[in-house]
Parts: C-alpha cells; structure tokens; sequence
C-alpha cells in the first residue's frame, strides 16, 4: 500500500508507536511480520501547538481502511483522538449506517450533519430506508437554539455540559444547526 512519510520532526514531537514494514496480506498463519519487520519510524507523532496539540499520522490511515474495510481501523481512530486529544465522540441512537458529521460554521454556530448512508452499498446509492427518530448527544456550551434546516421538527436538551437533540431521520440528510447569542468558539 505504501505511502508512508519520513519526516524530519522538530525536538518537541512525541513519537508514538512503531512503523511495521509492509509484508503480506492473508490469513495471520502465512501472512506475519517479525521483530525485524519493527521500524524505528513512529506510527504517529503528537507536537504541542499554541494551546492545544497537533496530531499527525505520517501514513494514509483512509487507504488503510479502504483497503481492509477493517472496523479495528475505526476503533483505533476513535481511541486515539480520546486518548491523546481528548475529543469525545457523539453520542447516538442511531445505526451505523448513519454518518455523523459536526463542524463549527462560525463563532456562533454548528452544523450537525446525520446522513442515512443504509441505501448504499459499495459505491452505488439508491433509496435509503426510513430510520425513524434518532436522538444524538454531544458536549458544547449551552445553545440560544437548535434549528432543523430542512423543517423537520426536533426537540433538544442541555444539561450538565451537554446539548440532546430528538429529531426524526426518513430521508437522505438531516442538518442541524446550533446557534448561540455571541461567539463561543474561537
């Protein structure tokens, strides 16, 4: 699969994990790597940014999961952002088929995206199937309000540090925006 970066890193760059070379794809009793297969390279590396903490996999962690359609590839990624970067997940009712996407527009708003990806199947979309009411819940500051872009109704929450949306999901796309009174995002 290749595509792994070799990079020259600053003295503050924490490297994690360790690069195993490449070595056959198949069934684990003839398709193993060695100690030798163990480079000094890192699986990642964390760097200290401003207030925060920069994040960075010298490999193509996306074309890795194309290629196995492995779910360990996905859990890592959520374990590693938990881990290292302290950034939660949602929290969710609804099936896997349904992508979550959540991004700030501004300084007073979010965009919550819940895309029902059930009529897809290998690249190829048709109808999707009705999910029905999902509730999603996630960490932010308290809203003014929660606004349906597409007019369906939903019902929302806030308490102890967390905002719990109620909103039905019968078509493609739900989008969901959170809006606050003055800028609470930088």
């Amino acid at each position: 699969m290749g595509g792994y970066l070799c990079c020259t890193y600053q003295d503050q760059a924490v490297p994690r994990g360790q690069l195993i070379r490449p070595h056959p794809y198949g069934p684990p009793e003839r398709c193993f790597y060695t100690e030798r297969d163990i480079t000094s390279y890192p699986g990642y590396t964390l760097y200290p940014y401003g207030k925060g903490l920069a994040l960075f996999i010298p490999w193509p962690v996306g074309k890795a999961f194309d290629f196995g359609r492995q779910p360990q590839m996905t859990q890592w990624m959520g374990a590693l952002l938990e881990k290292e970067l302290e950034v939660f997940p949602v929290e969710t009712t609804a099936p896997a088929c349904v992508e979550i996407t959540l991004c700030r527009r501004d300084p007073k708003s979010l965009l919550l995206h819940l895309i029902n990806e059930s009529g897809c199947m290998a690249g190829i979309w048709s109808k999707p199937l009705p999910i029905g009411e999902v509730s999603v819940s996630l960490p932010c500051p308290k809203p003014a309000r929660v606004v349906s872009l597409n007019h369906e109704p939903c019902q929302w929450d806030w308490a102890d540090g967390r905002l719990t949306i109620l909103t039905p999901l019968h078509a493609l796309l739900t989008a969901l925006r959170v809006e606050y009174e003055r800028g609470v995002f930088s």
